[in-house]
Parts: structure tokens; sequence; C-alpha cells
């Protein structure tokens, strides 16, 4: 009996150092920089591919991290207002909301958008997104807005600021 439970506590112990060390790498600086060298990428793909959504995972508006981490930036026209879409998800696993939240708001920052009008809503599937929609004037205006450099230097002050961000989130499903 002692042995078993004995086994059971090292299977707890090595479940613990797995995910202290998966976490560590996609909250590590690092994992921030590299979000934010893709990042200008991805916000130019969205804006000129248009109405249509990835159909594959080679897709420009699509970066998957060193870390497994997803990150989908997608812009549509609907009528005269354009509806800016960022997702996040951890691949191979659900996303927790630590990892959900705290990238949705990096990115979307990154790309520009206005995290005070946008709704975030998390999907039965863990999948963490983030919508704005807006006029004409504001998407120009966040077309043309460079995305951030994100380095050594900067990266733990916006990655702080994505973690605090004061976002109001809801569960569909």
């Amino acid at each position: 009996m002692i042995w078993i439970l004995a086994g059971l506590g090292g299977l707890v112990v090595l479940w613990v150092v797995t995910r202290a060390r998966k976490y560590g790498r996609i909250f590590a600086d690092a994992h921030f920089i590299e979000v934010g060298g893709a990042a200008a990428k991805i916000k130019a793909a969205a804006l000129a591919k248009g109405d249509s959504e990835p159909s594959s995972a080679d897709d420009p508006r699509i970066l998957q991290t060193s870390a497994n981490v997803a990150i989908v930036y997608t812009v549509r026209k609907d009528d005269l207002r354009y509806v800016h879409h960022c997702s996040v998800s951890v691949l191979g696993g659900p996303t927790t909301h630590a990892v959900g939240r705290t990238f949705v708001a990096f990115a979307a920052k990154l790309f520009g958008l206005p995290l005070d009008r946008m709704a975030f809503a998390v999907a039965p599937s863990t999948v963490h997104h983030g919508e704005v929609t807006l006029d004409a004037d504001e998407h120009a205006a966040v077309a043309a807005a460079p995305v951030p450099e994100v380095s050594a230097s900067n990266a733990s002050e916006l990655k702080r600021a994505a973690m605090d961000a004061p976002l109001e989130w809801k569960r569909l499903g």
C-alpha cells in the first residue's frame, strides 16, 4: 500500500513539474518577444486577407509559437464597419484563463485594438476570443498604427500590462 501511495505522489510531482515547465515557457519574456516579433506580419496578413477565415495552419494570420500557443487575427468587413477578431488557444490541450486572457490582451494591444471597447469571451473549447467593431475611420487608424517593438527591455512591462488589463469575460455556450 505504501509503495502505491509513493508512486502516486511521484506522479503528482511529475505532473506539477511538467505544468510548471510548460507555463514557465509560455509566460517567459522570450515568448512575449517571439509574439511581438511576429505581430506585424500577422496584422498585415489579417488586413490584406479580408473576409475569409483561415483554412489551414499555414495561413499567415495564424501564429503558432514555440510554446504551443496559437494566436489568430482576422478582420472582416460588415457593411460599413470592420470586425477585428483575435483568438488564443494552447495547442494540444485546454487553454487556461491565465494564458488566454493574457495573450488576447497582449496581441490586441500589439495590433492597436482598443481594449476598452472589445468584447471578450471563452468558448466551451476554452479558446479565448476578443472582438471589436470599428467604423471606417477607426479601422484606418488601426491599420496605419505601427506594431510596437517588444524587446528584452520592455517585455516584462508589456506582459504585466496585458496580465493586469481590466477585461470583462463571458462564457459562451
